[in-house]
């Protein structure tokens, strides 16, 4: 059975030549995970993994989207951390 709670933090990278569109993806994303799991259509929505090894819990932004600057080719990046609550 499930029995063990681990705290994840994984790093989100957007790219994008628009930066406009990079930084609002950064924000749509890191919104995203701060309202899972939700309530869609009479269904909870969450994050599953496929082979069921973990069940996601929650989760929050940890750091904020932040610029860092452009790559070589022009796209803007920005980056973001995210602390994933999951059981496995």
């Amino acid at each position: 059975g499930r029995n063990r709670s681990i705290q994840m933090m994984i790093q989100v990278t957007i790219k994008n030549t628009n930066q406009k569109q990079a930084f609002e993806d950064a924000w749509k994303i890191a919104d995203s995970f701060d309202k899972l799991p939700r309530m869609e259509n009479k269904k909870w929505v969450t994050l599953e993994s496929g082979d069921g090894s973990f069940l996601f819990e929650n989760s929050e932004t940890y750091t904020q989207p932040r610029g860092l600057g452009q790559t070589e080719h022009g796209a803007y990046v920005y980056v973001l951390n995210l602390l994933l609550n999951i059981e496995k």
